[in-house]
C-alpha cells in the first residue's frame, strides 16, 4: 500500500524581489508566482503499530512521533511534524520525504513540504481535499514565531500551480491566474536563468538594511509602482523591460541586496556586466539561496560559464502548470467533508 503526493517548488517573478520581504510582512501585497518543474515528494506507507515515523532524505534525519502532545516543532523536520500534529494523526504510518532541490535555496521548499504532506495525510485519512483547501490548511501550520518558513501566499501558489497573481489583503488570500499567451510564456521561460549558491561554510548572507524610516516609506511607494509596471511588462511580453524593472527595484531598495562579497551578489553584478537585464536574489537563512536572472538567450552561454566558474550551480527553469498532485496504488474510500472525517475518526470508523 503506497500513497505518493508531490508539490512543485515556486519562483517569485515579482513582489518579493522588488518590494522586499520586510515590506510584504507588514503590508498588503501582490506577487506573481510561477511553479517550476522541481518537486517535493511525500511517500506514505503503513508504519509502526502506534505513532508516525518520518524520514527525510534531504536532511538525513528520521524521527518517530508517538503523541502530538509531545511534538516539538524545532528541528529540520519541523514542517512535517507541524502538519502531522495539525491533523492530529498518530495511527501507524511512515512518511518519507524527498526533494529534487536542496531544502534551503529560497524556492519555497517548506511550503512545498507542507502542501505535499497535508494532501497525502488527509487523503490517507479518507478526505480528498481540493487544491485551495490543501493550501489553506498547509498555510495554517506555521508557528506563532514564524519559525517554519510557511506562508499562505506560497502554499496557494504551490497547490494551485501555474502562473498566478497572489494578493494578500488583511490576512486574506486571493489568487487569480496570471494568464499569458503560450508564445509569451515560452519566451519568458527561455529568458530565465536560475543559479544556486555554493555552500558558504557558515559565512554570512546578511542583507544591507535601510536605516531611515522615511526613506524606506518613500522607497515602498516607488516599489509599488515598479511592481505594477512589472505586471504590465510581463503581460506585454516585454522581457527586457521586465528585467530592467527588477534591477531598478534593487537599486531603490537596499534590503533586497546582500553583502557585496557574497557569491550571489557578486554573481548578479557579473551577470549584469555580461548582458543580463536584471534579476532577483532569494537568500535563505541557511546561508544559501538562488539567483534568478532575466537574460537574453544570446548572452546566456557566457553568463552561465562565468557564474559557474565562481562556484554557482546553474539549473534550467521549466515552468509548469501543475500544482499539488496525488498518486495512489489502491483506491481509498473518502469522506465528503472535513467534518465527516472528524466524526468518522471519533467513531473509530476506518475509511481505508
Amino acid at each position: 500500500m503506497l500513497l505518493v503526493t508531490r508539490a512543485p517548488l515556486r519562483l517569485v517573478l515579482s513582489g518579493e524581489g522588488s518590494l522586499g520581504a520586510h515590506y510584504l510582512e507588514r503590508q498588503d501585497s501582490a506577487l506573481i508566482m510561477a511553479t517550476i518543474g522541481y518537486h517535493t515528494y511525500s511517500l506514505i506507507t503503513p508504519g509502526p503499530t502506534k505513532g508516525i515515523r518520518v524520514i527525510s532524505s534531504d536532511h538525513g534525519e528520521a524521527f518517530e512521533l508517538l503523541s502530538c502532545e509531545s511534538c516539538e516543532i524545532d528541528a529540520a523536520l519541523g514542517v512535517a511534524k507541524a502538519a502531522i500534529c495539525y491533523l492530529n494523526l498518530c495511527d501507524g504510518i511512515t512518511v518519507s520525504l524527498a526533494s529534487q532541490m536542496p531544502p534551503h535555496v529560497g524556492l519555497g521548499s517548506p511550503n512545498a513540504v507542507a502542501t505535499a504532506v497535508i494532501k497525502g495525510l488527509a487523503f490517507w485519512s479518507g478526505l480528498d481535499l481540493g487544491a485551495a483547501e490543501v493550501a489553506d490548511l498547509a498555510g495554517n501550520i506555521e508557528t506563532p514565531q514564524g519559525s517554519l518558513g510557511v506562508n499562505k501566499e506560497d502554499t496557494y501558489a504551490i497547490a494551485l500551480g501555474g502562473l498566478n497573481l497572489v494578493r494578500k489583503t488583511r490576512n486574506r488570500i486571493n489568487v487569480e491566474p496570471f494568464a499569458l499567451p503560450a508564445s509569451t510564456e515560452a519566451e519568458l521561460e527561455a529568458n530565465l536563468m536560475l543559479f544556486l549558491s555554493p555552500d558558504l561554510g557558515g559565512a554570512s548572507n546578511s542583507k544591507e538594511l535601510a536605516t531611515d524610516e522615511l526613506q524606506a516609506n518613500d522607497a515602498s511607494h516607488k516599489l509599488q509602482q515598479i511592481n505594477t509596471a512589472i505586471q504590465t511588462a510581463l503581460e506585454r511580453g516585454d522581457l527586457k523591460e521586465y528585467g530592467e524593472l527588477l534591477h531598478r527595484a534593487r537599486l531603490i531598495n537596499p534590503s533586497t541586496r546582500l553583502a557585496p562579497t557574497t557569491p550571489l551578489e557578486r554573481g548578479y553584478r557579473l551577470a549584469r556586466s555580461l548582458g543580463a537585464w536584471g534579476g532577483v536574489i532569494s537568500p535563505d537563512e541557511e546561508n544559501t539561496g538562488t539567483l534568478m536572472l532575466v537574460c537574453p538567450p544570446q548572452a546566456q552561454g557566457e553568463v552561465s560559464q562565468a557564474l559557474m566558474q565562481m562556484g554557482l550551480v546553474h539549473r534550467p527553469i521549466p515552468l509548469i502548470h501543475e500544482g499539488v498532485e496525488l498518486f495512489q496504488t489502491l483506491p481509498w474510500p473518502t469522506a465528503q467533508t472535513w467534518q465527516d472525517l472528524y466524526v468518522n475518526r471519533q467513531e473509530n470508523v476506518k475509511l481505508r
